[in-house]
C-alpha cells in the first residue's frame, strides 16, 4: 500500500523494515518472513543482516515484548527471538512460500 502512494524510497524502506520486523519478531512467521523478504528483493544473507540490525535497535528501546520467548510449533519449545532467527535460517531452504 505504501508503494502506491509515491513515497520516497527511504520512507518505503522504513515501512518495509517495520513489516519485516512484525512478520518475524511479532508474528514469528517463517514462511511469511521469507516471502516478504523475497517480495522486497532481499536474499537470505541480506535478511539476516537486516534482522540483526533491527534487533540491535529494538534492544536499545524500552519495549522488549517482541523478544520474549514464544512457542515454536516446529521445535515444541519456547524460543527467544534470537533462537527463532537461528531456526529460520537453519530451515530457510526447506521453507515453502506460495
Amino acid at each position: 500500500m505504501a508503494e502506491s502512494t509515491g513515497l520516497d524510497e527511504d520512507v518505503l524502506w522504513h515501512y518495509r523494515h517495520k513489516a519485516l520486523w512484525q512478520m518475524a519478531a511479532v508474528n514469528r512467521n517463517m514462511p511469511g518472513t521469507k516471502k516478504l523478504a523475497a517480495a522486497y528483493g532481499l536474499n537470505k544473507a541480506e535478511l539476516k543482516d537486516l534482522l540483526e540490525n533491527l534487533l540491535k535497535t529494538h534492544n536499545s528501546e524500552n519495549d522488549k515484548r517482541d523478544l520474549e520467548p514464544c512457542y515454536d510449533q516446529h521445535t515444541g519449545d519456547y524460543l527467544t527471538f534470537e533462537q527463532w532467527m537461528a531456526q529460520l535460517f537453519k530451515r530457510w531452504d526447506k521453507l515453502t512460500v506460495q
